[in-house]
């Protein structure tokens, strides 16, 4: 697949395709079946995990189609899937850290299970996503482009990996708060777009949030340690 497009995110012209593609398999299905009423959407054991409608491309069909932007269009693709569509933060937030972890191991290319190959997502929903993601990152176009190298490549890559295990297990938490998972998956994107871009500067942003999940992380836990004490030491715990 071949990008060019100066004034778009290079993730932005890939979701774009991806959606025509998803629209022409839809178009083609419902002149073939035109009697035939939908399937809804399911998830039984066995079966493919279908987000939306039984149309659409699954996971592995994208991968395939999008191979040459590598990690950065795996990750953001995971990401961008958990916004949208109530509970898949959990799965797909472990997804990303398996992700980044293969990135802190060395792999040169993503590999994904195949209970997450087999997700499908409808036309619609890859609409929703690209309207999200155009929404929340359009104003970047003119901002995003290819910098500081040796932060995008080589021994750098680690790094990214060791960020995004954390953002996924973050997002992966079931935490009670509404909108938590943006705090996540905001960073995530960082990285994604600083992969895809070539952008230096986008993964340094994205090293900063990481780091700041951390530090918040450990004073969140020093504080609740802190008001737990005196129950602990009631039971005898300490």
């Amino acid at each position: 697949m071949r990008i060019s497009s100066p004034t778009q995110l290079r993730l932005s012209v890939l979701l774009a395709t991806l959606v025509a593609t998803a629209e022409e398999r839809r178009a083609a299905r419902a002149a073939a079946s035109a009697a035939v009423p939908p399937a809804a959407a399911t998830i039984s054991p066995g079966d493919a995990v279908v987000i939306d409608s039984a149309d659409g491309l699954t996971i592995a069909e994208i991968l395939d189609a999008t191979a040459s932007a590598g990690f950065g269009f795996v990750i953001a693709l995971l990401a961008l899937t958990a916004i949208p569509f109530v509970g898949l933060s959990t799965p797909f937030g472990v997804a990303i850290a398996f992700v980044g972890a293969q990135l802190l191991i060395g792999r040169t290319r993503p590999w994904l299970p195949g209970w997450i190959r087999r997700v499908a997502l409808s036309a619609s929903a890859l609409t929703r996503i690209a309207r999200w993601l155009n929404r929340g990152t359009g104003w970047m176009s003119h901002l995003v482009r290819e910098r500081l190298g040796p932060l995008t490549g080589g021994p750098a890559l680690g790094l990214v990996g060791l960020g995004l295990v954390v953002l996924g297990v973050g997002l992966a938490l079931p935490l009670p708060i509404p909108g938590s998972n943006l705090v996540f998956i905001i960073p995530v994107l960082m990285y994604a777009i600083g992969l895809l871009e070539r952008d230096g500067l986008m993964m340094l942003v994205g090293h900063v949030m990481a780091l700041a999940h951390v530090v918040l992380a450990i004073a969140a836990w020093q504080v609740v340690s802190a008001a737990l004490a005196p129950l602990a030491r009631w039971v005898g715990i300490s």
